[in-house]
């Protein structure tokens, strides 16, 4: 072999494209042999960034990287869908030879914020969201109205929308 050995079979790892010549002799003749092993490169796959979400909404996970991938669970590449829950979608990307290589993404479902009750205590009205409110008055936005308390600045239609983690709740 031109590698050196003298054995019948070698075992070779090249790191790229390699060719290797063997001679055999038998009864004083010679024959010549050459094998390539062709090196392919890996793909690398990509699963894209993380996303958050909110309940009900939908996503588009796209992965590139290679010649065809398969998510797990068995989600289309490219396709809107909406998750019902938050977890991690896996991707196994292949090339056109068949070498594959995997990426992950975490999709995050953000629940959507209960509808506020609003109570009236006083001259204030009283949201039972901690936070995450947006006072409105006759359907425009308050003017430092995003606290749980507002004393109503004048007389007028109020209710309140919370928003949580990019969510939005129904208004009260």
């Amino acid at each position: 072999w031109n590698t050196g050995e003298k054995t019948p079979k070698i075992k070779v790892h090249p790191l790229q494209t390699s060719a290797y010549e063997v001679i055999a002799t038998t009864d004083g003749c010679n024959a010549i042999d050459k094998v390539t092993v062709h090196v392919h490169s890996l793909p690398i796959a990509e699963a894209g960034e993380d996303v958050s979400i909110c309940a009900g909404d939908s996503v588009k996970l796209t992965a590139t990287g290679g010649a065809s991938c398969e998510w797990t669970p068995g989600i289309p590449n490219g396709v809107l869908f909406t998750p019902a829950e938050t977890r991690v979608y896996y991707v196994l990307v292949t090339n056109d030879y068949g070498c594959t290589d995997r990426d992950s993404v975490f999709v995050m479902v953000n629940p959507t914020p209960e509808t506020p009750v609003i109570t009236l205590k006083g001259d204030s009205l009283i949201s039972n969201a901690l936070t995450g409110n947006q006072w409105y008055l006759d359907d425009n936005p308050v003017h430092d109205g995003s606290f749980q308390t507002l004393i109503p600045p004048e007389t007028g239609t109020y209710y309140t929308i919370v928003t949580l983690d990019g969510c939005v709740s129904q208004p009260s």
